[in-house]
Order: structure tokens, then C-alpha cells, then sequence
């Protein structure tokens, strides 16, 4: 009888003496079992499969995203006003990170191995509270805990830009991620940040919602990491923050 596993196992084999010969390329060192250690640590990437926007004046939530697979989200949170909770259709209990309550109520929040389906929807609820959301779902996050909240940047007097405060990674290859708020700013604006950083956003929009971003990247070094967002007109004020993870 075939052994449909075969292809699979040769596969792997060949993952693995792919790795040991780059180790040993190297110059690296070989553990105990006479493999190098960047060899038995293989392990996928961090990727972004699962994402979605809102913004309303009253209790934003998105769009159902299939979310199969992940085991980590974060949600952005922006707006003037605080809402009652910031959630999803699944019940998932988020954490609150750093949170920039200054010149405006821009939070983000997380959760380590929720509970996902191929169709759930993200929420901040309150009446009147205008405000907007960004999500990623990421696989693959090796963290049970943060590595880093570097805390905020509040802008209170209007300009372009929000610079994060400074963040090093205590390990290579970490996920940051960045949030942001704007208050006030021209209709149909863009929001871009610095250093290679994916985004998601939705725009100010008078009478309906605030604005805000959120962005991530795999941060390869081990170095000190400081984004910038902009904004494609002048905002009245802004907030930026920025966390990583394993």
C-alpha cells in the first residue's frame, strides 16, 4: 500500500538538511543532538490573514472576516469619546494596552488565542461615541504576553505628522504594531506611516466618525524602532503608540 505521509516526511527531511547545511555554512554551533539550533527552531512566519475597518457614530463594527487560524488580534480603538466596550461577535475578552486619553480616547487592545470561526465581526459599542476601528488577525505569533508597550504620542496643536515613541524589540523577528487617532482633519485624507508598515485606515468623516490607523511589521533587528504617521492634510490633533510581541 502507498504511504501518502511519505512525500510529507521526505519533504520535511529536506527542510531540516536545507537548515543544518546553512548552520553549518555559517559557523554555527550544534546542540547536543547534532543539529544547530537555528535548524530545530523552523517555525512558519507571523503573517496577517484575517483584517477589517468600522466607523460610525454609533457602535461601529465591520464587516464578518473569516479569521480561521489565528491566534492573536489586535484592534485599534479611535475617537474623542470612550466607548462602553471594544469586542467581536465571539465574545473574546481583550486586553487594553496603551491608551492615549489626552486629546482624544485612542486605545489598542489584544487578545493571545482567542476563540476565531471563518465568519466573525469586531465591535466598539456606545451611542453617539463616532468612532472608528481597525483590526488585524495575525498566525503564527509565538507570544502569550507582550514584549514591549512603548506608551504614546499625543499631538495637541495641528500639524501632519505623529511620531511613536522609541521601541527596541528584545528579540529578532518581533511583531510591532502602531495605532492612531486624528481628531480633526480635511475630508478624503490618507494616513500613511514610516519604515515599511502595513496600514489599514479609516478617514475623519464630519458628523459620523474620528480617524484612525493601525500598522504592523516583522521586525527583523534587534534595534531601535521609531514610525511615523502622516496624515495627507493638516489634523487638528493626533495620537500614536506602539507595542511588539514575540
Amino acid at each position: 500500500m502507498r504511504d501518502r505521509n511519505r512525500p510529507l516526511v521526505i519533504a520535511g527531511a529536506l527542510s531540516l538538511l536545507a537548515a543544518v547545511a546553512y548552520a553549518q555554512g555559517m559557523g554555527l554551533s550544534a546542540g547536543i543532538d547534532g543539529i544547530p539550533a537555528i535548524a530545530r527552531n523552523v517555525v512558519p512566519s507571523v503573517s496577517a490573514t484575517c483584517q477589517g475597518t468600522a466607523a460610525a457614530l454609533n457602535s461601529p463594527t465591520t464587516s464578518a472576516v473569516n479569521c480561521t487560524g489565528v491566534n492573536f488580534i489586535v484592534i485599534n480603538y479611535a475617537s474623542a469619546n470612550a466607548a462602553s466596550s471594544v469586542g467581536d461577535s465571539l465574545s473574546n475578552t481583550y486586553t487594553l494596552s496603551t491608551c492615549a486619553t489626552t486629546v482624544g480616547n485612542q486605545c489598542i487592545y489584544y487578545k493571545y488565542g482567542p476563540t476565531v470561526s471563518s465568519s466573525m465581526t469586531f465591535n466598539a459599542t456606545g451611542a453617539g461615541i463616532a468612532a472608528s476601528i481597525q483590526v488585524f488577525g495575525f498566525r503564527n505569533v509565538k507570544g502569550v504576553a507582550l514584549d514591549k508597550d512603548a506608551g504614546q504620542t499625543q499631538v495637541s496643536s495641528p500639524g501632519t505628522t505623529c511620531q511613536t515613541p522609541s521601541l527596541t524589540p528584545t528579540n529578532g523577528n518581533e511583531l510591532v504594531i502602531s495605532g492612531y487617532y486624528v481628531n480633526t482633519d480635511t475630508a478624503g485624507s490618507t494616513y500613511t506611516i514610516s519604515n515599511g508598515m502595513t496600514v489599514l485606515f479609516n478617514p475623519f468623516t464630519n458628523g459620523v466618525n474620528y480617524g484612525g490607523g493601525l500598522a504592523y511589521a516583522v521586525r527583523s533587528p534587534i534595534s531601535a524602532f521609531q514610525p511615523t504617521w502622516t496624515d495627507s492634510t493638516s489634523a487638528g490633533s493626533q495620537s500614536c503608540n506602539l507595542i511588539a510581541t514575540q
